[in-house]
């Protein structure tokens, strides 16, 4: 029987540091001491997922999934800025572990003032996703 294959997870979530004494790194030691053999950890804007490349980098069952989330896009400067951020990632995904463009997509749940930014922001990377022939 094979272990467990964690296909999302955000572990440079910063709550991770106040609800687990070693933060992130000490519950990943358990994880992968558990049953879990594999983890994608997912990114939410550019900067986060720069953090769960270099993480990736850390562990050999972790890989990465880069993306800007929509609740995530006014935190970017500029779509055009964000996307050169992930292009230059995914520019080295073999390198970097990257096996998928996420998370990223439509949430009008949280947020409705912004769905037009939202839209440009998921289409370009779908756009991303088929030009670099990696899965949403």
């Amino acid at each position: 029987m094979s272990g467990i294959f964690d296909t999302h997870a955000h572990y440079t979530d910063k709550s991770f540091e106040t609800k687990f004494e070693g933060g992130a790194s000490a519950l990943l030691s358990a994880v992968f001491a558990n049953g879990v053999d594999k983890i994608i950890n997912v990114g939410t804007n550019t900067a986060n997922s720069a953090e769960v490349v270099e993480m990736a980098s850390h562990y050999e069952g972790m890989y990465a999934a880069v993306g800007i989330h929509p609740s995530d896009v006014d935190e970017e400067i500029s779509l055009e800025d964000a996307i050169l951020k992930l292009r230059a990632l995914l520019d080295k995904r073999e390198e970097y572990k990257i096996v998928a463009l996420g998370e990223i997509g439509l949430d009008y749940y949280w947020r409705q003032d912004n769905k037009e930014k939202q839209a440009k922001f998921f289409e370009a990377q779908l756009a991303l996703a088929e030009e670099y022939e990696i899965p949403v």
